[in-house]
């Protein structure tokens, strides 16, 4: 993890992707609340859902949120993402990305609020 901070240090990354426990591990690395962060513009996670102690703590530490996408190797790759503009933590998936067209299903397609895959 200190070879990852220091390559970070050096960079400036404006967009980020990761897990909860990359996300978790490097808020609890020392030196990384001291990277600049004012080049990074978006940070995404996935694979797995973003704990919430983990999204304030990394809000805090970068100044900027992490927005929580669900997708799969066969959607090329993200289906849905939080919306950009919305302000703290949320749990879930979110909307749709631009283009891209879903439907909650059962046997068949289910009707708006109902359990479905």
């Amino acid at each position: 993890m200190k070879s990852f901070i220091k390559t970070w240090q050096s960079t400036k990354a404006t967009f980020f992707t990761g897990v909860n426990t990359l996300f978790n591990r490097l808020i609890h690395t020392p030196g990384f609340e001291d990277i600049d962060f004012s080049s990074l513009k978006l940070t995404v996670g996935g694979g797995a859902p973003v704990q919430e102690a983990v999204s304030k703590k990394w809000e805090a530490v970068t100044g900027k949120r992490i927005y929580e996408g669900y997708g799969l190797s066969e959607t090329s790759p993200l289906v849905t993402m939080n919306q950009p503009s919305s302000q703290g933590y949320i749990s879930g998936i979110g909307f749709p990305v631009s283009s891209t067209d879903i439907s909650i299903r059962d046997d068949d397609t289910v009707a708006d609020g109902a359990s479905g895959e």
